[in-house]
């Protein structure tokens, strides 16, 4: 049963064939594109016409192609020792060249005849460095994919694949890495319950998720794949061999209808999946039918650890059956398939031999160059020491003379730091009395105001009044004919006497300051409103207690300037007034739909003016923007701390 797995482990990193989209967009053209996904979409057929007619300016791009097409049409891959010498003298100046290159020479490194899996993982970690370091994801999902499979192929470090497993969740952007990513978390579940706990649910969800999503895809291979690893838990975990069966059966037939190498090699791993379960049956005969359907599989696909396994399966099978010749013959044919297996692992131990012995040669080469350099250095000494001695005289009067002119920049910089502190405090007394004219003038503005709010509403108003109870008496009495202009004359005084009263209101709102600043300004809105020219809306947020009362003032008469202006300049009919307190900072915005200006133009002719406002919000820490666009209206924008 061990091997059984072991057999289907090792092919489950087949799948990496069918996952190459690499890449940032940033680097690549949209013909590109096109080819990886031909690729990601298993299309072989289409991939290989696309790159007889699609030309690419970067060999990089042309090899990467190239090496998938071959991988993908006949598992054949280019020796990595020479990929590597004929890389390393090619520019690589684009961060898309370098992670394609890394790219491809960890995936030479792990198929290559002698593996190289340790030296694979390293071009590929290199990979994901670039990847991270230009926030990609595309990249990082590519890279992240090689690595998960060079982390099931050893089956180790399960804690390392759990980890990549959740990061290559996270960079998961369409639906086929959405597939991929549930094929190695079965992957990873598997592992768990047969290396860790057996008592874990086997994974069966996920088989039959991912068989959902490989058919909405139209992804064959994939579907095949996981109905293979469905049988694999009903044959192995829960020991329904019939499902099993049913299921691997299911994967042939998909396998089946694929042509190409990267089908064809799980092909050999089903026949032998359904051989031995037939032999774990012990239906003896059908099992050696499909151990004899595996051998008929072109060579070039199947490697010798793989016949390894086939052979012996085969042996013990003839074994049982009693037929001892056949049992001699396939054990004969395991041992010399083992010893070549020996052969291989010898020759990469003669290889590490080889390379230690040229180390320590270099190393031997080295020490000879380290005497004859130390000879020569000690027929320079004595010169070399003579020149010393007078060096060393320069040296002390270089020293000397460098305290010197240091303790000189010393006092320099001392001096400028005072006469620096000195500037610093004397702006500070300035912008202080700077804010303290402001205050002044906002306290006599704000008497003034209501002194002259108290006199228009006491005086004027009470006269314009009068003035117009006597000017309607009067109208009684005109001889008929001068209606009109007694009509006309009564509009004109009740224009005046509303102006008046709005303008005795206007300026006269801040006496409400002492109930707080909000009351005040729905006040003040109120009033403005009642014009009917002019609707003037106001929303808060946060303003839950009381600010200072200077605060206070000084936000309302800012609001009661712009709120002016906008009656004097703008021919608006709607106004807008957001006033927010969030931490330590008040935001007001005074919108409104009117004419707008040129905010280059600015003139400040009376009253606190825009760039009097502007000036205040600055000494308080403030800022102020101003937008305006003729025709469209006008923003301002208030920051200030409290």
């Amino acid at each position: 049963m061990r091997n059984k797995l072991i057999l289907i482990f090792f092919f489950f990193t087949i799948l990496t064939h069918a996952q190459e989209k690499v890449a940032s967009r940033a680097y690549f053209s949209a013909d590109f594109y096109q080819v990886l996904n031909a690729f990601r979409a298993l299309d072989v057929a289409k991939a290989d016409s696309l790159l007889e007619v699609k030309s690419f300016e970067n060999e990089f791009i042309t090899d990467f192609f190239r090496q998938q097409l071959d991988e993908f049409k006949n598992g054949e891959y280019e020796a990595y020792k020479s990929a590597k010498e004929r890389f390393d003298i090619r520019p690589d100046s684009t961060l898309g060249s370098r992670f394609l290159k890394e790219i491809m020479l960890g995936d030479l490194a792990m198929n290559d005849k002698i593996s190289k899996d340790s030296l694979g993982f390293d071009h590929y970690l290199k990979a994901k460095i670039i990847a991270e370091t230009q926030i990609n994801d595309t990249l990082r999902a590519e890279v992240l994919k090689r690595i998960l499979r060079y982390l099931f192929k050893s089956e180790k470090n399960g804690d390392l694949y759990e980890l990549y497993m959740k990061e290559y969740k996270t960079v998961g952007y369409d639906d086929y890495e959405k597939l991929y990513a549930v094929y190695y978390d079965l992957g990873l579940h598997m592992v768990w319950k047969f290396y860790d706990d057996p008592n874990l649910p086997s994974p069966i969800g996920l088989c039959e998720e991912g068989i959902e999503l490989s058919k909405k895809l139209g992804l064959t291979y994939m579907e095949g794949r996981f109905c293979q690893l469905l049988g694999v838990n009903y044959d192995l975990f829960e020991k329904e061999h019939e499902k099993g069966f049913a299921n691997y059966q299911k994967a042939i037939d998909k396998f089946e209808t694929i042509p190409y190498y990267y089908a064809q090699s799980s092909l050999f791993g089903m026949y032998v999946n359904q051989g031995s379960v037939f032999q774990d049956t012990k239906v003896y005969p059908k099992a050696m039918e499909y151990f004899h359907k595996a051998l008929k599989i072109p060579i070039k696909i199947k490697n010798r650890k793989d016949l390894v396994l086939l052979y012996n399966y085969m042996y013990l099978n003839q074994k049982v059956q009693k037929r001892m010749d056949s049992a001699v013959y396939y054990l004969e044919l395991k041992n010399k398939m083992q010893d070549e297996l020996d052969l291989l692992n010898n020759a990469l131990a003669v290889d590490e031999i080889q390379t230690k012995y040229e180390t320590e040669k270099k190393e031997k080469e080295n020490l000879q160059l380290k005497q004859d350099n130390l000879i020569l250095e000690n027929q320079r000494k004595f010169s070399r020491n003579m020149s010393i001695f007078a060096f060393v005289i320069f040296i002390i009067a270089t020293i000397n003379f460098v305290l010197v002119y240091k303790n000189l920049k010393k006092k320099q910089k001392l001096i400028e730091q005072e006469k620096q502190l000195a500037m610093q405090h004397t702006e500070k007394l300035l912008q202080q009395q700077e804010i303290n004219a402001i205050d002044a003038m906002i306290r006599g503005q704000e008497q003034e105001r209501n002194r002259l709010a108290n006199e228009l509403h006491d005086n004027l108003g009470s006269l314009l009044a009068t003035l117009k109870l006597n000017f309607q008496s009067l109208s009684g009495k005109m001889k008929q004919g001068s209606e009109e202009i007694l009509t006309h004359s009564e509009a004109l005084l009740e224009q005046t006497y509303q102006k008046v009263r709005l303008l005795s209101h206007s300026k006269n709102a801040g006496v409400m300051a002492n109930q707080g600043l909000l009351p005040a300004l729905k006040k003040f809105a109120d009033d403005v409103s009642k014009s009917k020219k002019l609707r003037v809306e106001i929303q808060e947020f946060g303003l839950n207690e009381r600010l200072e009362n200077s605060v206070e003032i000084l936000i309302f008469r800012i609001i009661q300037e712009l709120i002016t202006n906008i009656i004097k300049h703008a021919e608006a009919t709607q106004a807008d007034i957001h006033l927010t307190q969030y931490d330590d900072r008040i935001n007001l915005m005074v919108e409104d739909n009117g004419e707008g200006f040129d905010t280059h133009q600015i003139v400040n002719k009376s009253g606190m003016g825009l760039v009097g406002i502007e000036k205040r919000v600055q000494n308080l820490d403030g800022n102020m923007e101003i937008e305006s666009i003729k025709g469209k209206g006008t923003t301002v924008i208030i920051n200030i701390p409290i």
